[in-house]
């Protein structure tokens, strides 16, 4: 969790100068309503920025709620964004012990469900929104005229749904909690390690 800073930091740096050349009125996109992403809206929000959230899942944190079980190796102090902090604490939110280490399931429901539902961010969330696709408007692989002047344009499927969202930049704070490791040594998927998913455990058990 110590990488969170760092990797937001990388997102605002790529994504500043082109907010700043794109003079339009469709909001940010933010893929993942993580501490990343949630990150992102307040720093987004502070700057006032619009923005919007697609989370695919029920609720905020939804991966680190998967390990909830599990203890941080970073302590909060590391894991809480300043700009998220200074939002939070002006709604009157309790800071926790900055020198302790937060199980997964406490860095959700200390912090990251607090600070989706501060007024200058819960209205711009969207649960159950999951991303399929993002393009640019009008272009496709093989015209690239006009493409950094175009917008992005998102699938979003909901409910069954496949909606359409333009948005003059997107943040990807999806992470990689979805995306594990095989077990081949050599990075390989191989057919039997697919067949046998099913019965196979990626991330860490309650045990």
């Amino acid at each position: 969790m110590t990488g969170n800073k760092m990797s937001f930091n990388i997102l605002t740096n790529c994504c500043e100068p082109f907010i700043k050349e794109v003079s339009s009125t469709l909001p940010i996109a933010i893929i993942g309503a993580g501490p990343i992403g949630l990150a992102a809206a307040a720093h987004l929000s502070a700057k006032n920025e619009k923005f919007v959230i697609f989370e695919s899942g029920h609720s905020v944190g939804m991966n680190i709620l998967q390990w909830g079980h599990v203890r941080l190796f970073s302590s909060w102090q590391y894991n809480v964004d300043k700009v998220a902090a200074k939002l939070l604490e002006d709604n009157g939110w309790k800071a926790p012990v900055m020198k302790r280490l937060p199980f997964g399931k406490e860095l959700v429901e200390d912090y990251l469900k607090p600070l989706a539902d501060l007024p200058q961010i819960n209205p711009f969330i969207k649960l159950n929104a999951k991303v399929v696709a993002i393009s640019k408007q009008g272009l496709d692989k093989m015209k690239n005229a006009n493409r950094d002047d175009q917008s992005f344009v998102l699938y979003i499927e909901t409910a069954g749904q496949t909606e359409r969202i333009h948005a003059k930049a997107v943040i990807d704070a999806t992470g990689t909690w979805g995306q594990p490791n095989p077990v081949n040594a050599d990075n390989v998927w191989t057919q039997q390690e697919k067949s046998l998913s099913s019965k196979i455990t990626y991330g860490i058990p309650d045990i």
